[in-house]
């Protein structure tokens, strides 16, 4: 196979949705179009509602190999932004050279889980696990009780 290239890093994909109220991973996979080595590649990215800036940050430099996919990671400060979409600007900035993509972002509530839940489950679980405790040691006694029934000459004369 023969693949002749450009000097481009591309955008395969982007974190479309991330959680309001916290600090979320966003990653970049991104994909060298270039036959030789690429350093120095990180992303500045702005969230704009109505042409709005209303955060930006920038991902972690990485290099890429020859035709090598890779993801791109930065964290994107959700605890001021509502729930809703935003346009998003990725500016992907490699040798000298700069690429723009946009898009759309989503900001979501977050997936709380009910406490009262939690201790429930952990109750029956305790639960279950000590009847399962009681039941092996009643069933080990009483064993033992039966042997004894069945040879009732056990330990009446001793040495």
């Amino acid at each position: 196979t023969f693949k002749v290239g450009e000097l481009n890093v591309k955008i395969n994909n982007y974190t479309k949705e991330v959680a309001q109220g916290q600090i979320n991973e966003f990653t970049l996979e991104i994909e060298s179009g270039w036959n030789r080595y690429i350093k120095d590649i990180f992303a500045n990215i702005k969230i704009k509602k109505e042409d709005q800036e209303v955060a930006s940050f920038k991902t972690i430099n990485t290099e890429l190999n020859p035709w090598e996919i890779k993801n791109l990671v930065g964290y994107l400060d959700a605890t001021d932004l509502e729930l809703g979409a935003y346009d998003i600007e990725i500016e992907l900035n490699y040798e000298g050279l700069k690429s723009t993509e946009r898009g759309e972002v989503k900001v979501k509530e977050i997936q709380k889980v009910n406490n009262v839940l939690i201790i429930g489950l952990i109750t029956i679980v305790l639960i279950i696990m000590t009847s399962i405790y009681w039941i092996t040691k009643i069933k080990k006694a009483n064993s033992g009780k039966k042997q004894r029934k069945k040879n009732p000459y056990v330990g009446l004369f001793k040495k």
